[in-house]
């Protein structure tokens, strides 16, 4: 950026069909330079135009790379699941500076609780005979096209996971086949203490996030 004159911008049109859907997403970030400390830029975006949206940038050291957040939390989807435009704007040209802009982004979010827990392909089975039951869940991202590819399965006596542990595959994580956002994920099976098929009832609960 070298700006000559107030209101100078630098734009950028993704394109008819190369819009960006930013639904759930909850920032963008950049990374900007500059030789001019101060509030005198803003970063814009939307979906006609790039003023749809301006927020004001301060550049707090000179010629120092700093990385800007800009919060988006407070957009609807509609607003934000088409993205195209995007700028900055000179909005005081009090004083020369030479600028860089790099590495616009949103950053990745962590993936939500995994939905629709199944046992032996069913929820919450009873005379369960497998004795090593398999599990799977759907696997539940904010960013598309994410995958999981680790899971942990727990299985306790008590439904707040406070009484005897069954099983825990790992707080680390057990590596599995790649799974997309939305999909069912493979049938993991039990690997816990032994289960025995004696008349004893035993009653289990299971939870798993990827």
């Amino acid at each position: 950026i070298e700006p000559k004159a107030l209101n100078d911008t630098i734009t950028r049109d993704l394109g008819a069909g190369n819009e960006k859907d930013l639904s759930n997403v909850t920032q963008i970030k950049f990374d900007i330079r500059s030789s001019r400390t101060g509030t005198y830029l803003q970063f814009g975006w939307g979906e006609s135009a790039y003023t749809d949206h301006l927020s004001s940038i301060t550049i707090n050291s000179a010629n120092i790379w700093e990385t800007k957040t800009i919060d988006i939390s407070g957009f609807s989807n509609s607003e934000k699941d088409a993205l195209r435009y995007l700028g900055f704007k000179v909005t005081n040209a009090d004083s020369n500076f030479t600028g860089y802009i790099d590495n616009i982004y949103t950053p990745n979010q962590a993936p939500t609780a995994p939905t629709s827990l199944l046992c032996e392909g069913t929820t919450n089975p009873t005379n369960v005979t497998d004795l090593t039951p398999e599990f799977s869940a759907i696997y539940n991202d904010p960013d598309t096209g994410d995958i999981a590819n680790k899971y942990r399965v727990e299985v306790n006596t008590a439904s707040n996971f406070t009484g005897t542990v069954m099983w825990d595959s790992g707080a680390d994580g057990t590596a599995m086949a790649d799974c997309t956002q939305g999909n069912r994920c493979q049938d993991i099976s039990y690997a816990g203490t032994a289960l025995s098929l004696n008349g004893a009832t035993v009653v289990a609960l299971a939870r798993m996030r990827y």
